[in-house]
């Protein structure tokens, strides 16, 4: 079988939906290498060392085919050139704004020589195949058509020119039970067209190979012998870090002298305005950290040495950090809401992202109560196990097949 795969987003630092996408190239060449493989990356946009590892090192099956489009740089110029002076007018906003910024969305299967059994697109690269005999999406989360207060415009945009193409795709993948019942719900797609693969973690994650501890703080800057709690999330408003923040302030006012830190990995992204005058005025500032995009090779060790990973989302399509946390030998306190139940419920602790007094009392819990803490990791650690690349490889096949 002859399948296409969306490999667009793996331009960008890896996050959520880019190690995704890696995991599952990697992990259907690896558990089904019979049949042939073709990726679909926008030209000159991988980076050589991601590109060299995705040819030599990772796939060593002669049948896999990179196929590299066309940057559009004039396009994509013009696009910036034009964006203020043009986003006032209705059409261009919700069209021509769209076909400029990715038009090679919109070219990238005009090619005669593309006609796979299969194509698979991951989000990004949206638009259905028409040469394929069966195109197939995941599903990540509906957030920009539940939340489009959190979003900037062309996320937004996004995911209403997605649910134009929707109707042209065979089977929906969705990454949790709730992203699924949401794609029903709200777009009316056919249960009998949807299956549910749960992602997985980077193999790194399940080496239980850890960096000296000595060697992370001193690169992130965190004090020796001093414990932190943890955060991992792009900095934008769905992933409430004004709470982790209120949260952790009230842990530091009890507990004055105990020299805690939080420790908060991940880039800044959108709408971030109120936040940071949150932070202006935030009681505790020099006990914050905040260490920027921090690499693959480092979140094992992060994760491990944290006292507990903190992650209180508004709502997630799967929660793929409450996973890696699982692995990393980490107790988990995340929101009771979404997804994110289906990964913690049994094996972690689980709260209202609205409530800052139950955030506290869980962190005050697993601070002082040593063999609870214990337990969860060990919880956690059955049931991460239970989130495997066999089995989530297996089910994206069967939807192929089927």
């Amino acid at each position: 079988m002859k399948i296409g795969l969306d490999a667009f987003v793996l331009q960008y630092e890896l996050s959520g939906i880019g190690n995704y996408t890696l995991q599952m190239i990697l992990n259907l060449q690896k558990y089904f290498p019979e049949h042939e493989y073709g990726l679909y990356i926008e030209k000159d946009t991988l980076s050589e060392t991601l590109y060299a590892d995705l040819i030599t090192k990772k796939f060593t099956f002669e049948n896999l085919e990179i196929t590299k489009f066309s940057s559009f740089f004039f396009l994509n110029k013009f696009y910036k050139y034009t964006r203020d002076r043009l986003l006032p007018i209705p059409f261009v906003k919700e069209h021509l704004q769209f076909a400029l910024r990715y038009p090679s969305l919109y070219s990238i299967h005009e090619s005669k020589k593309d006609s796979p059994d299969v194509f698979h697109a991951v989000d990004w690269l949206f638009i259905p195949n028409k040469k394929a005999k069966k195109n197939v999406i995941t599903i990540f989360d509906l957030t920009a058509r539940l939340f489009p207060n959190l979003h900037d415009e062309l996320s937004i945009l996004k995911e209403k020119e997605k649910q134009k193409e929707l109707k042209y795709f065979d089977t929906f993948i969705c990454i949790s039970e709730s992203t699924r019942n949401d794609l029903i719900h709200y777009y009316s797609i056919p249960k009998d067209r949807t299956l549910v693969s749960y992602p997985c973690v980077h193999p790194i994650y399940e080496t239980e190979s850890y960096l000296p501890e000595i060697e992370i703080r001193k690169k992130y800057a965190i004090p020796e012998d001093s414990p932190y709690f943890l955060s991992v999330s792009t900095i934008e408003p769905r992933k409430n870090l004004k709470r982790v923040l209120e949260a952790f302030a009230l842990f530091t006012e009890k507990h004055a002298k105990e020299k805690t830190y939080l420790v908060l990995v991940g880039a800044w992204a959108w709408k971030n305005e109120i936040f940071k005058k949150f932070l202006e005025s935030y009681s505790y500032r020099d006990r914050l950290i905040f260490t920027g995009y921090a690499s693959l090779s480092d979140l094992p060790s992060l994760y491990h040495y944290a006292t507990c990973f903190l992650y209180l989302s508004l709502y997630e399509g799967f929660g793929l950090p409450v996973l890696e946390a699982m692995h990393s030998k980490t107790p988990v306190i995340a929101s009771n809401i979404s997804s994110i139940p289906e990964i913690l419920s049994g094996a972690g602790i689980l709260v209202s992202p609205a409530n800052t007094e139950e955030v506290f009392t869980a962190m005050e819990t697993i601070f002082h109560k040593e063999e609870y803490r214990k337990q969860l990791i060990q919880l956690g650690k059955e049931k991460a196990k239970t989130f495997n690349s066999k089995k989530s490889s297996e089910e994206i096949i069967r939807a192929y097949c089927e």
